[in-house]
């Protein structure tokens, strides 16, 4: 079951499209802002382009860095429920993201 969901990133509004619920995805979006929003502070000059990339950079980083040394006894850090969280994310980027 597909859900749309609308949700704004730095003040664009952006129309999601994936298997999860609404709440989910806007928590997403929320925290995506959130991101770029503490990128932005630190580089105040870069555009948009450069603040969403350094902000991925930073987020593949963090992932990957969990995937190496996951917390122990904390639900949903192996690298499997890991794999499938990112893997889920990717989904909704490559299927679901249409700029509105």
């Amino acid at each position: 079951m597909s859900v749309v969901t609308k949700v704004r990133i730095l003040g664009r509004e952006y129309t999601l499209k994936g298997n999860v619920d609404s709440e989910y995805m806007n928590n997403i979006a929320l925290k995506v802002d959130e991101r770029v929003e503490e990128i932005r502070k630190l580089f105040p000059a870069g555009d948009e382009l450069q603040l969403v990339i350094l902000t991925t950079l930073n987020l593949i980083d963090e992932i990957e860095q969990l995937k190496k040394n996951p917390p122990v006894n904390f639900p949903g850090t192996s690298e499997a429920d890991i794999s499938l969280k990112t893997d889920r994310l990717i989904t909704m980027l490559e299927k679901g993201i249409i700029g509105d």
